[in-house]
């Protein structure tokens, strides 16, 4: 994908670190897998701590997956889509999920393997779309031969809604569901449609290749554009700036993420 500046991202070249990272995980998120990942990691969070202490844990960790963030620690980035977020059409909490997003991978910390913690989510269940990246490694997935699995619709109604339908598992979901649970407790204001690109923004195959239509609801189309800004002003393009130095934006950036989330609210990971 190019930019509009001519800088070209989300290049996979075989036999890179990073096309041997999708292998592992597209060969190894059957539908029965995710499920099992799910119970053990959603359903089950027993660590507490702040949204500090969360990022803090997670500065240093280098995605695996990403061919444009090569050797760069979280934080980077974590600053870039913050400052990104500003100019991205979207409401102030985008300033607090732009910096938060991605620290759900700090499960990788917990020992599970960087292939089911980073890199893009697709739905699990039916067939797979051939715009995955690194689609051809499906055929090392026994789910693409399933009777069920391996079909358009899969187990899924059309229509049925992205809520409704089960992602591969990833960072995406885990930060979603400590969120949303700290929404139900009262202490995160963040409201739906910011939880939404939370949840989704790693679902390249959806929201910029178009694919699985099928399944979406109206609700998913008309938070479409959310997905799209926050996409190209903060998740992606931003991914080559040049931030100045990390440590004089953290203060107001901070300030943005505790209108959201109460500093003193332990969030259970």
């Amino acid at each position: 994908m190019a930019s509009r500046s001519g800088q070209t991202f989300r290049t996979y070249v075989p036999g890179s670190a990073q096309w041997h990272a999708y292998r592992a995980r597209i060969g190894g998120l059957t539908y029965e897998r995710t499920q099992a990942l799910r119970a053990q990691y959603l359903d089950n969070r027993a660590r507490e701590m702040t949204i500090a202490e969360a990022m803090a844990l997670c500065d240093d960790i280098v995605d695996q997956s990403d061919p444009d963030l090569v050797d760069e620690p979280q934080i980077k980035h974590a600053v870039l889509s913050a400052l990104g977020a500003k100019s991205s059409g979207l409401p102030e909490w985008s300033i607090a999920v732009g910096f938060i997003h991605d620290v759900g991978k700090l499960l990788i910390k917990s020992g599970l393997p960087q292939a089911f913690v980073v890199g893009d989510e697709w739905p699990v269940g039916c067939a797979p779309s051939e715009k995955i990246v690194c689609a051809h490694f499906f055929v090392e997935n026994p789910d693409t031969a399933h009777p069920v699995y391996g079909t358009p619709l899969g187990i899924y109604e059309p229509g049925c809604g992205l809520d409704n339908v089960v992602m591969s598992f990833g960072h995406d979901e885990y930060l979603y569901r400590v969120l949303s649970d700290a929404v139900a407790d009262g202490g995160c204001a963040l409201p739906p449609e910011a939880l939404h690109p939370v949840r989704y923004h790693s679902a390249y195959v959806i929201h910029t290749e178009g694919e699985y239509d099928h399944l979406l609801n109206a609700r998913d189309r008309q938070w479409m554009p959310i997905l799209h800004a926050f996409r190209d002003h903060i998740d992606l393009y931003t991914k080559r700036a040049d931030p100045g130095r990390i440590e004089d934006h953290l203060p107001g950036i901070w300030q943005v993420v505790h209108r959201y989330i109460r500093p003193d609210c332990k969030l259970r990971w």
